[in-house]
């Protein structure tokens, strides 16, 4: 009996003791527990827009530089023109056609007409000699810009009668000798290897 008496009495004493330590302090300030409240955000504010150049208009596209050719023709205003055929005939002549058949070779050819109505075309081929450079050509037509100097190397004559019809064949011989075209005159001879001797030059305007 004593014993649970005993018990009894330290079982109350343990609960007294902690309610005892549970209770606060006189004069203790008992932590206020408040809810977390989130503080509003402030409004997110759109970075400055960029005002954007306005675009121009669009670059024009460059067209690329015409493109020159090597074979053309050039044909000059007259202001003079004769020709000197073996055995001393001479006559006018009413053209000079000077024609381009690559980078390097031409033919000036130098057409006449008789009085009885007979043509006649007397041709000079060569090539370039020296520092010449071709003549720039577009569409078939040159342009003589400078000076050419040309080698020959055959003569031909060709005939025809007043229907155009050739009157006889084509004669070629070759020849030494050489042409000088400028923008004011034009001249070109040769002689043949047998003797034969050609001469024509042409005033330009």
């Amino acid at each position: 009996m004593l014993r649970g008496a005993a018990v009894w009495v330290g079982l109350g004493l343990m609960s007294v003791a902690m309610r005892a330590w549970a209770a606060p302090a006189p004069g203790a300030v008992q932590p206020l527990v408040q809810p977390l409240v989130q503080s509003p955000s402030p409004p997110k504010s759109n970075p400055p827009s960029m005002a954007l150049p306005e675009p121009g208009p669009a670059p024009r596209r460059q067209s690329p530089p015409p493109r020159t050719e090597t074979f053309g023709r050039w044909q000059p205003r007259l202001q003079s023109c004769e020709h000197t055929l073996p055995g001393g005939g001479a006559g006018d002549c009413g053209a000079v056609l000077v024609d381009q058949r690559g980078a390097g070779v031409m033919r000036v050819s130098w057409p006449a007409r008789g009085a009885s109505g007979q043509a006649s075309v007397l041709t000079f081929v060569g090539v370039l000699s020296g520092p010449s450079e071709p003549m720039a050509c577009r569409q078939a037509i040159c342009r003589l810009s400078r000076p050419i100097e040309l080698t020959l190397s055959t003569v031909s004559l060709s005939q025809f009668d007043a229907r155009g019809v050739a009157s006889a064949l084509p004669s070629a011989w070759p020849v030494n000798g050489g042409c000088r075209l400028e923008v004011s005159r034009i001249r070109c001879e040769a002689r043949a290897l047998s003797g034969e001797r050609w001469l024509a030059s042409a005033g330009l305007n």
